[in-house]
């Protein structure tokens, strides 16, 4: 395992420097020469003698390559002399560059290999762990719309990077298929609301690569897709966000149909062609996913924690005393903490609930059931710790902070919206909402820890 780990860290990071040294633009040199636009008469001007013909004279149209007599004829004739600057592409100077970037990073690789396959295997044994811990009980239409929905976003990014996000009206340029992976497709106006153009403008910022920034709602239904099949936290959670981003796609690519439609001269199919297409896999993508998300379901009497899993039986020891029916005594679980003045003392759920909140414990810490020979981790104790994972939280955080994506996964839909509707407060809420969640002091919906 760990020379197939090597040898895979090993052809990326060759991979990357190749790529990185590719990228590397043409380094570019500049000469500045002078031209005469009108003769001058330099004879007694230092190092100008080459030039000056038999009447002391230097000829307009001469172009001069010496940089310090460009500048004293510059200042003794400044009507008469311009100065330009030429500049080429060196090709030694550009080879040598990549060059330099190739064998820094295949250095770099091969010294860092050994450490980054031992974190890497760190990290995959965690995940595996997590995902053992996760819900993993999707029902089938809930992976197939899953994965039909990244599937659409992927290809969607994939033909704005390759042809460009063009307004409807020069979609007639692009080919026919594309109109079935359009991303997000903002409408000008809601019903008969329109929407100001400073919004309208910002959300057609162009990114540093060639994707602009309404599409990040595109992004974040592959992120939010990944982790849900790679099984890393709550599946519940990760399922209601991800259908909400499908939700917000077809909520305004159905907006942008009705304001094509009304503004328009174009015929019925055009406008299906333009709009309606691109409403087909979104919309399929969340009729297969509505049916786990429970929206229409009625509530039961039992809390279902997990997608497709069943309620929690109580636990407890039936009791039969004399006379009477069988009932049911609770018994709850202890614990021992390996914690320093913990000693032999036993801690309920409850109490392990309460050191979590205040630090006490984390989520690493190991306890002991007074049952069990072994020893676990504290957050995997049904109810001291979030279901919500912490590395997730900050990581939707990072990335899809700005579209409340963070405040959604850990349940708190209000705080979600607001961050939504502001763009995470014009990024100011955002990034207090990172610091706070890499501080580990914020927390799930239900007041607990993250995991």
């Amino acid at each position: 395992m760990n020379s197939k780990v090597k040898l895979g860290i090993t052809s990326a990071g060759v991979l990357i420097a190749i790529l990185v040294a590719l990228l590397i633009p043409s380094i570019r040199t500049s000469s500045d020469f002078c031209l005469i636009e009108s003769g001058i008469k330099a004879e007694f001007v230092s190092g100008a003698e080459a030039y000056i013909n038999q009447r002391g004279y230097i000829q307009d149209g001469t172009r001069i390559d010496e940089k310090g007599l460009c500048e004293r004829l510059n200042d003794g004739f400044p009507n008469s002399v311009r100065v330009y600057s030429d500049n080429q592409d060196s090709v030694l100077l550009t080879v040598a560059a990549k060059l330099l970037v190739l064998i820094l990073g295949v250095g770099l690789t091969l010294f860092m290999r050994s450490r980054l396959a031992s974190k890497f295997e760190g990290l995959l044994e965690t995940v595996k762990s997590r995902a053992t811990n996760a819900s993993s009980g999707l029902s089938g239409k809930a992976l197939a719309g899953i994965l039909v929905g990244m599937g659409w976003s992927v290809v969607s990014l994939i033909g704005i990077l390759v042809s460009g996000r063009y307004p409807f009206y020069r979609t007639m340029d692009r080919s026919f298929i594309w109109s079935f992976f359009p991303g997000v497709q903002f409408p000008q106006k809601i019903i008969f609301v329109n929407i100001p153009y400073s919004i309208v403008d910002l959300l057609n910022k162009r990114l540093p690569i060639q994707i602009y920034f309404v599409d990040v709602m595109t992004v974040a239904v592959v992120v939010v897709s990944v982790l849900l099949l790679a099984r890393v936290a709550n599946q519940s959670i990760l399922l209601k966000v991800c259908g909400g981003l499908i939700a917000f796609h077809v909520f305004l690519g159905f907006f942008s149909l009705i304001g094509f439609l009304t503004e328009t001269n174009f015929r019925i199919i055009d406008a299906i062609r333009y709009h309606g297409f691109g409403l087909i896999i979104p919309v399929g993508s969340l009729l297969l996913m509505i049916d786990s998300l429970g929206i229409f379901k009625a509530k039961s009497g039992h809390a279902v924690g997990v997608v497709g899993q069943p309620p929690t039986e109580p636990t407890g020891q039936f009791v039969a005393p004399q006379g009477n029916s069988p009932i049911l005594v609770s018994t709850e679980p202890l614990f021992f903490v390996q914690l320093m003045g913990a000693g032999d003392r036993l801690f309920s759920i409850q109490e392990l609930g309460q050191m979590a909140k205040t630090r006490t414990i984390q989520s690493s810490t190991l306890v002991q059931h007074k049952d069990q020979g072994y020893p676990v981790a504290a957050s995997t104790v049904p109810g001291v710790f979030s279901s919500r994972q912490y590395v997730t939280t900050l990581l939707l955080s990072f990335f899809l902070g700005g579209l409340g994506v963070d405040r959604f996964y850990l349940g708190q839909t209000g705080l979600g919206i607001g961050k939504l509707l502001t763009l995470g407060g014009c990024g100011i809420w955002s990034l207090i909402d990172l610091i706070l969640i890499a501080m580990r002091n914020v927390t799930d919906v239900d007041g607990k820890p993250l995991a």
